[in-house]
């Protein structure tokens, strides 16, 4: 399998990641898996990952740069129809924001504009995403404002895997998942996520 890399240098640590270290997998073992979310997909990496691990598995991705989606659509095309790549930064609102960052694997929304955006509950709306057999959410310091808002994305999803970031303390973002109905644990290997189950 051939999958494309950005020049910027940022892919290369986190093909790495994703399949030597493989932080973004769940910790409990999926059965024949139906739906599987990736907020925040990069390059796609973590798309082909799950695809190839689960393939009863419909994939649902979102990334708010251009170029990464770019990058996340070619690198999955393979897949056809079970992979998706939704150009939007999954936020606490709908319509536009702005977004920055430090390098191509390390965006965040912001207060701008020029970007789409939309609420978990709507992005799973918009794919007919009826059960969420596991919620990957590597959002760059979006995850407090998307955990904060809730909705009822929580009342369907069965595992969430949440990278933290700072700003956002761990036993904060822990007691926002467990008020959100997760029994909680600190990812075992990736001391900075914790891991969500019902």
């Amino acid at each position: 399998m051939t999958l494309l890399v950005q020049r910027d240098g940022t892919d290369v640590g986190t093909f790495f990641d994703v399949f030597e270290h493989g932080y973004h997998r769940p910790l409990r073992a999926l059965d024949s898996p139906e739906f599987i979310v990736d907020l925040g997909s990069h390059a796609g990496y973590t798309l082909v990952d799950f695809a190839d691990t689960y393939p009863t598995a419909v994939i649902v991705g979102a990334e708010m740069d251009p170029d990464n989606y770019l990058i996340a659509i070619k690198n999955t095309v393979r897949y056809g129809r079970r992979v998706t790549v939704d150009r939007t930064a999954v936020w606490d609102r709908n319509g536009e924001c702005g977004y920055s960052g430090v390098a191509s694997n390390a965006y965040q929304p912001n207060d701008g504009s020029g970007t789409p955006c939309c609420t978990l509950d709507v992005l799973l709306e918009r794919h007919s995403v009826t059960v969420v057999d596991y919620l990957k959410m590597d959002v760059e310091g979006a995850e407090a404002s998307i955990l904060k808002l809730g909705g009822a994305w929580p009342d369907i999803t069965k595992q969430i895997g949440v990278e933290l970031h700072p700003g956002y303390d761990i036993s904060e973002a822990r007691r926002d998942l467990e008020a959100l109905g997760f029994e909680v644990v600190t990812h075992p290997t990736h001391p900075s996520a914790l891991v969500g189950m019902k």
